[in-house]
């Protein structure tokens, strides 16, 4: 049971969000040069706008909280299992009418 937990891989962060903020801060410093070289600050305000809701977004997915699971003991999993087991008997000495019905249902 200790290599399971040992096995459970650590969760890693969303490279597409990083990707996203690294384009749109690319995005907002080609806006603020544009505005710099004199384009339609109407225009170029919209164009911004997109940007940092683009970027919002991103910046949500990548700071989203994580789930806190607990992590079971190992009493616990030998309890789940146990009992998992004693399902696998009951139903292995089960009469054969009754799966049928139980399956038919």
């Amino acid at each position: 049971m200790r290599a399971f937990e040992a096995a459970r891989p650590e969760p890693k962060p969303d490279e597409g969000a990083q990707q996203e903020i690294a384009d749109c801060d690319a995005k907002m410093r080609q806006h603020r040069a544009a505005l710099e070289a004199g384009a339609d600050p109407v225009l170029v305000t919209s164009w911004m706008n997109e940007t940092q809701a683009r970027r919002a977004l991103a910046d949500a997915r990548l700071n989203k909280p994580a789930v806190q699971r607990r992590r079971m003991t190992q009493e616990e999993i030998t309890s789940l299992l146990t009992g998992v087991g004693e399902i696998m008997a009951a139903l292995e000495g089960a009469d054969p009418a009754d799966k049928a019905r139980s399956t038919a249902a």
